[in-house]
């Protein structure tokens, strides 16, 4: 019998579902121009199940980009990106971790939005598969120099002196390592316990209460990559309706959290501000105004919160970029998009707001 015919209690590693897969209710975002050749619009959710993988004597490669994690008779228990179990064998420093040690990074945890959604929740898996975060002596990232990083990491109470950068020195071994597969895909498959988890940590009670209707515009940061073309007519019209303008910069986790759970109505182009929508409460009405750039996160994630969601586009022919994450993921000039100004659909907007008026 070889070793991938193998029972799994004669592997050298243990998978294991702690999540099963659940569907939730899609509900088409509201739009407010003309659109055509839409793709069908799909009316549940449907999150991917999340697994967790427990390995002694492991090996693993992860640089953030790619991940290769090797048990002890080589067998490959993960793997992302385009490594192999060459480039572990290959690379010439191996450091070893002592004790228990678990990969809490992925691709793009440097953005806001990732760390929050597609990192921290990993933490809630190994705690619901039995292991307390203060039995893990170490956790793998790619860097650890963000702001929302270490204040995140310092709320749920895990110490500095347990990251391990992988930037720089990518190849190590551990005596146990513990690997969650957390498989949000774009949003599209993301289960409601994450922002749930969220909520749970970031979001003081106090905070949760009724309000008087507020209307809050996120304006986006100076010198940041997609810089509205038309700001000045954007806030004009927001103003004409009421709405109060706040920028992010300077607000701690728990003033994040407290502004969006106060907040009736929210208007804010496609960025990482987006991903404190799991603090609202349910029927907060979320206008997501689009350039260039459009991708699903915002939308599946409104939906999971139970929140009155609408797309502004810039161009009708983009609908499909948000209520399909597979098209997204097809298309090719994502990574120009990502960076590309552009002029907001004022004259969709106004209608937009004309109905939440009415």
């Amino acid at each position: 019998m070889n070793q991938a015919q193998k029972a799994p209690s004669e592997r050298a590693h243990e998978r294991k579902l702690v999540i099963a897969s659940e569907s939730y209710p899609l509900q088409p975002p509201r739009l407010f121009q003309e659109v055509s050749g839409q793709s069908e619009q799909a009316t549940e959710l449907v999150a991917n199940p999340v697994f967790m993988t427990v390995t002694p004597g492991a090996r693993v490669w992860f640089n953030g980009v790619g991940t290769i994690i090797l048990d002890q008779n080589d067998e490959v228990v993960f793997r992302f990106g385009n490594t192999g179990p060459a480039r572990f064998h290959e690379e010439a420093v191996k450091t070893h971790l002592p004790g228990r040690a678990m990969v809490l990074g992925t691709i793009g945890a440097h953005c806001y939005y990732h760390w929050m959604v597609d990192v921290l929740p990993r933490l809630e898996v190994i705690k619901r598969a039995g292991y307390d975060w203060d039995s893990v002596d170490h956790f793998l990232v790619r860097d650890f120099d963000l702001g929302f990083q270490k204040a995140t990491l310092e709320v749920l109470g895990i110490p500095a002196s347990k990251i391990v950068c992988t930037k720089d020195s990518p190849a190590y071994t551990a005596d146990e390592l513990l690997h969650v597969e957390l498989r949000n895909f774009v949003g599209m498959r993301m289960h409601r316990f994450v922002p749930e988890f969220l909520r749970s940590c970031f979001l003081k009670s106090e905070d949760i209460q009724e309000r008087p209707q507020r209307k809050i515009f996120i304006t986006r940061p100076k010198g940041v990559n997609r810089a509205v073309l038309n700001e000045q007519e954007l806030l004009s019209l927001l103003t004409d309706h009421g709405f109060q303008e706040v920028t992010m910069e300077g607000y701690s986790l728990f003033e994040q959290a407290a502004l969006f759970a106060s907040a009736d109505v929210i208007v804010t182009t496609h960025g990482g501000a987006l991903t404190n929508l799991v603090y609202c409460r349910p029927g907060t009405k979320v206008i997501e105004l689009f350039g260039e750039h459009v991708f699903s996160y915002y939308y599946g994630l409104a939906n999971l919160c139970g929140l009155d969601y609408s797309a502004v586009l810039r161009r009708a022919d983009q609908i499909d970029l948000v209520i399909d994450a597979e098209v997204g993921n097809r298309m090719n000039n994502q990574t120009e998009t990502i960076r590309q100004d552009a002029d907001i659909n004022i004259g969709a907007l106004s209608r937009a707001l004309s109905a939440i008026k009415a």
